[in-house]
């Protein structure tokens, strides 16, 4: 059977630690589901079962029951904890296209794009529930959802995209305000009577130029997860979460971006969770999407990696240990603090009798190599205040500490530089050289671990003018 591939990006999304002595950092990673569930189609739209024994999911552009449009596709979790290979079912698969776009937490019914003849809507237009037999047959139900009908709206322009809540109460709507614009979020709830209310915008915070689509609420209902283009992210398209800031559905937080493991430098969407996992569909390394989860692993320790370094170069460390090197490259090491938690910036000022700003060095956390909001705006703000960011080239150098292998710290270094690049260029900054030296150039001399965070670092070289094409 196919091994799992594990994608080890940026790590340290999210970590945390157990009680006790024997602390054991976790880290998340993207996991790619077996091929049994991933093909060499695209799957989308993952929705786990309420007990977490069942994932259905769209596969598109691949021959289905309605020729090459998308269809939805079923997998079991076996006794040995491993999935089956995934099945088409019948009913719920028209010649049309099919989607599942929820899952009632109480009766495991699956709410669907409405295509079917009993429903007498088949415009996807709506939404049907499909629920499944004593005897494992699934059953088209009554609609729950018309837009025609429900919305008293006779014309929508293009694709809509839905989500329904665990509770069957709660909507999100994406779909085009009008003809020829970018697909924005929209609300709507069951009233008292248990009609449908008029649809309400997300607004201008949610909302943007681009296109939001791929709605998912929280089971507690605060919190909604969507994708989007239409803002700065680490790809074409990323995941991002607001948070519910009113009884009324009316106002909500400024979205976050999910960062990594979750975003990727390509296309990322269509997250689910429950209390047995989060899924999510990205095409990151391909060019069809698959379907990912997201699982906990130890992160590898720090003194684990330095102990087999120390065994493997113990003449080396040796050397590296003399006491030539403790006049200002001591001082220099108790001027930077870097902590664990985020990346420090030092440098990019203007220096005198120069036209170039000097330096900027951002130091990175162990094994870090992606950069958190929270760390992308602190080295937008320093980049942003150069004036004129247009009229310089900048050469990218990453750099890692010396734990780990060579070819483990060469790929750490890349990493980091290219995650420096990609914001860079966002703003406007012409792209030199982007490389990575892992561990061969360190900071400074030394084993301890002062030195050693001053290793983990990106260098931003500024040059007048255009780099050559």
């Amino acid at each position: 059977m196919t091994k799992k591939i594990t994608v080890l990006l940026g790590l340290m999304l999210s970590a945390f630690f157990v009680n006790g002595q024997d602390q054991e950092e976790k880290i998340l990673v993207a996991e790619k589901m077996i091929d049994g569930v991933n093909s060499a189609c695209e799957e989308l739209r993952p929705i786990l079962s309420e007990d977490g024994t069942t994932i259905y999911f769209v596969r598109n552009l691949c021959e289905n029951r309605g020729g090459f449009g998308q269809s939805i596709w079923m997998s079991k979790k076996l006794s040995n904890g491993e999935w089956s290979r995934a099945v088409l079912p019948e009913v719920i698969n028209t010649r049309a296209n099919n989607a599942p776009v929820g899952i009632n937490s109480e009766t495991g019914a699956l709410y669907l794009i409405d295509v079917y003849p009993k429903s007498k809507l088949g415009s996807g237009k709506g939404i049907t529930e499909a629920k499944m037999s004593e005897e494992g047959k699934w059953e088209i139900g009554e609609r729950v959802f018309s837009i025609k009908q429900d919305l008293k709206r006779k014309k929508i322009s293009g694709y809509v995209d839905y989500f329904v809540s665990g509770d069957g109460n709660v909507m999100f709507l994406s779909m085009s305000p009008k003809k020829g614009e970018g697909s924005d979020l929209f609300i709507t709830r069951r009233g008292e009577d248990g009609k449908w209310l008029p649809l309400t915008s997300l607004g201008e915070k949610v909302n943007t130029a681009g296109s939001e689509f791929s709605p998912f609420l929280s089971r507690d209902g605060n919190t909604l997860f969507f994708a989007t283009d239409g803002r700065e992210g680490l790809g074409g398209v990323d995941l991002y979460k607001t948070v519910r800031l009113s009884e009324n559905w009316d106002e909500w937080s400024e979205p976050e971006n999910l960062g990594e493991p979750y975003n990727s430098s390509g296309f990322d969407a269509y997250y689910f969770e429950n209390p047995h996992g989060q899924l999510f569909s990205s095409n990151r390394g391909a060019k069809l999407a698959d379907i990912y989860v997201i699982e906990k692993k130890v992160a590898p320790k720090e003194d684990e990696l330095l102990a087999d370094k120390k065994s493997e170069n113990e003449e080396q460390e040796g050397l590296a240990l003399e006491d030539d090197n403790k006049g200002s490259e001591k001082d220099k090491k108790e001027d930077i603090e870097i902590k664990k938690d985020g990346i420090r910036i030092f440098g990019g000022n203007k220096l005198a009798n120069s036209d170039v700003p000097e330096p900027i060095m951002v130091y990175f956390g162990f094994n870090h190599a992606y950069l958190t909001p929270e760390d992308m705006s602190k080295l937008k703000k320093k980049l942003e205040s150069i004036e004129s960011p247009e009229k310089y080239t900048v050469a990218i150098t990453g750099h890692a500490d010396y734990l780990g292998t060579e070819e483990y710290n060469q790929r750490l270094s890349e990493k980091r530089a290219k995650t420096i690049s990609k914001l860079a260029y966002a703003l406007n900054y012409n792209i030199g050289s982007v490389v990575g030296k892992g561990e061969a150039e360190p900071a400074i001399k030394g084993t301890d671990e002062a030195a050693r965070k001053m290793c983990r670092r990106v260098e931003i070289f500024f040059e007048k003018g255009k780099s050559p094409q």
